[in-house]
């Protein structure tokens, strides 16, 4: 064979090979993964496959077009714990088959628009664990990803349009942000979306035709809130919701003609507020879809209560515990007071207090 011949051969043979052609990265055979450490700014211009590529010891402050400016065929990019702070416009144009892109556990701050534009092959986007406090409108432009992770930040609003010009997202999670105000259009354009997680923000209030666009949500998260009431029409264009979440907000008087809307909403959980009067009859009035309710941890009189379960059993409403009480004054687990009227100033702590002293009494009264 001769030399020229043999060179051609290799270079081929070479082609085929998965690896990173540099001292910087790992190919590992058994996982299908490019480990790549203590990357600074740009990646090394190798031969990566439809593998995984995980960033290990890096330190990448910025991540731009420059960072990753070869064509590629990864299915998942994994750049967390990398110490970024800033995504550049269109930092992803060579990633044409991407299907997962893990950017959590980092310190971003800032995403430029159309920061991912291309990544029209997207199944997950992972953001949680930043320091964004806000974003600009459109800034997942060209992105086709079906969840995308926001939890964990530092979020305190949302622009009009925040998600506009994203496709086919169907769960998005913003949970334990401190969002205090959404804007009325913040989720228009999300006509797809199935699931939205809120829960442990500051929230207080509902700005009405929040969720005009989303009649496609099945489940709505607003759990650990600050709501001390929803107006109504707060939940309007929520025609397909199968399960809402209230649970742990401050509310007291629960009116369930909020829930009118809801047109098919099989399950409620008000745990956990401060509910001091409870009309069943009124939620089966206005939801008579509903098929499961949690609403332990309020404040309720063991006469209340009772009346409500029976309700509820005759109804064929099953009750769903998320915390059952059963060491105190209770009913099917559900902790309730022996008082005839409850002032809507008791607090959760202090019901339970009482509640728990009620039963102690009880069981110290010698009956036989």
């Amino acid at each position: 064979m001769s030399e020229e011949l043999f060179s051609i051969l290799f270079f081929f043979i070479i082609l085929g090979t998965p690896f990173c052609g540099g001292q910087d990265c790992e190919y590992l055979t058994d996982q299908h993964t490019y480990i790549c450490e203590k990357i600074i700014h740009q990646f090394p211009n190798s031969y990566y496959g439809n593998y995984q590529l995980r960033c290990q010891d890096c330190q990448i402050q910025s991540f731009d077009a420059n960072s990753f400016p070869y064509e590629n065929n990864l299915k998942a990019f994994n750049l967390s714990h990398s110490g970024l702070e800033y995504l550049g416009p269109k930092s992803f144009k060579n990633f044409f088959n991407l299907q997962f892109l893990y950017f959590h556990h980092n310190s971003i701050r800032n995403i430029s628009a159309e920061a991912f534009e291309g990544l029209n092959e997207l199944f997950e986007l992972h953001l949680q664990h930043n320091q964004l406090q806000t974003v600009v409108a459109g800034f997942l432009t060209g992105v086709s990803s079906n969840f995308v992770n926001m939890s964990a930040n530092r979020l305190e609003s949302l622009p009009a349009k925040a998600f506009a010009g994203s496709n086919s997202m169907l769960n998005l999670d913003l949970s334990e942000n401190v969002l205090k105000d959404l804007h009325k259009d913040t989720f228009e354009k999300l006509d797809e979306l199935e699931e939205l997680d809120l829960s442990s923000n500051s929230l207080c209030n509902l700005p009405l035709g929040v969720f005009k666009s989303m009649n496609r949500l099945r489940r709505l998260n607003l759990a650990k809130n600050k709501f001390r009431r929803i107006h109504h029409g707060a939940l309007s264009g929520l025609k397909n919701l199968n399960f809402l979440i209230l649970a742990q907000n401050q509310l007291t008087n629960f009116d369930p003609s909020v829930l009118l809307p809801l047109m098919r909403l099989t399950k409620l959980d008000i745990s956990g507020n401060a509910i001091y009067t409870f009309d069943a009859h009124e939620i089966l009035l206005n939801v008579p879809t509903m098929r499961f309710i949690s609403f332990e941890d309020n404040l309720f009189s063991c006469v209340l209560l009772k009346n409500v379960l029976q309700f509820f059993k005759g109804k064929l409403v099953e009750i769903e515990n998320n915390v059952s009480r059963f060491e105190f004054l209770n009913r099917n687990g559900i902790a309730c007071i022996e008082d005839y009227s409850i002032e809507q100033s008791i607090s959760l702590e202090y019901f339970l207090q009482k509640s728990k002293k009620q039963a102690e009494l009880f069981m110290s009264t010698n009956y036989c």
